[in-house]
């Protein structure tokens, strides 16, 4: 069990480089940005599924992410 502190000091430098907090926050802006425009083509065109499409693109968007991660 002595590698234990060192593979953990080795994942917060890794952390460190990758800025992950920023990326977060682009994802995050992104999937404001599109639930806000779905919400007003949704007022616009009085569609009634629009919350049913939302919900399908963000679950399809958060599955890809959950498989296909940013790497390297």
């Amino acid at each position: 069990m002595a590698c234990l502190p060192i593979i953990e000091r080795e994942l917060r430098v890794a952390l460190r480089k990758r800025r992950p907090a920023r990326s977060r926050l682009k994802v995050a802006a992104a999937a404001a940005g599109g639930s806000m425009l779905f919400l007003l083509l949704g007022t616009l065109t009085s569609d009634r599924n629009v919350g049913r499409n939302l919900d399908e693109l963000l679950c399809m968007a958060g599955l890809y992410f959950g498989l296909f991660g940013r790497r390297g």
